[in-house]
């Protein structure tokens, strides 16, 4: 069964050494927003990693993408990046579930902003996101009607 993890808050299933190898081997292998350059290893002073998850097939790691924010250029969003996909995974309900969940996570601390720039090149507005996970942290939020 397929599940998606946070790496940011707590993957300890995992030895960092391994799972660190399994990131590296699906950003040099399994690409999906490959542009012809290593961008992942050109990490420019003022970068931030501000979310990043995995998809796991049991032990394996089998999808891996990251929200970035380039602080140090001016009127920079967050974008989704690094997106990763094991061939025998890759399709749009994985992709898709993978890059909602990234981005569910970066709205819970939007230290870019509240914009995010999708794997599609679509800006999301989190400040709704953002209001309601605060209200929520403070017992304030409005209860679901069934």
């Amino acid at each position: 069964m397929l599940e998606i993890h946070e790496t940011l808050n707590s993957c300890s299933e995992w030895d960092n050494n391994a799972l660190f190898e399994a990131m590296d081997d699906l950003l040099e292998s399994a690409r999906i927003d490959f542009d012809g350059q290593n961008h992942f290893r050109d990490w420019p002073e003022g970068r931030v990693l501000c979310a990043e998850c995995i998809v796991a097939d049991g032990a394996d790691v089998v999808g891996l993408a990251r929200i970035i924010w380039d602080s140090h250029v001016e009127d920079a969003v967050p974008q989704v990046a690094h997106v990763c996909v094991s061939p025998g995974y890759r399709n749009s309900f994985v992709i898709d579930s993978l890059e909602t969940e990234l981005i569910e996570s970066y709205a819970m601390n939007p230290v870019g902003g509240e914009r995010v720039r999708t794997l599609k090149g679509r800006d999301v507005d989190l400040a709704e996101r953002a209001r309601a996970h605060l209200s929520s942290m403070m017992g304030m939020a409005d209860p679901r009607m069934i």
